[in-house]
């Protein structure tokens, strides 16, 4: 399973805790806090996993072109 899709699929349980949360929300205070911290926690995530996902592929095209260009 790549990145993509695991973040797809936290998203998914995000919003699922999400509309949990609000439903609960009429009774306590306790699920906003729920809320948020599955909110922070998957945007964080995602965001470091997608930047070291770019930062591989630019290490590959770098490395793909330096031996490109030993070669030639």
């Amino acid at each position: 399973m790549n990145w993509d899709t695991f973040c797809l699929y936290l998203f998914i349980i995000s919003m699922f805790c999400t509309v949990l949360c609000y439903y609960f929300g009429a009774i306590t205070e306790i699920p906003f806090i729920c809320f948020m911290q599955m909110h922070i926690f998957n945007w964080t995530f995602c965001r470091s996993a997608f930047r070291i996902n770019a930062y591989n592929n630019l290490q590959l095209q770098l490395n793909a072109t330096a031996a490109h260009d030993f070669i030639e």
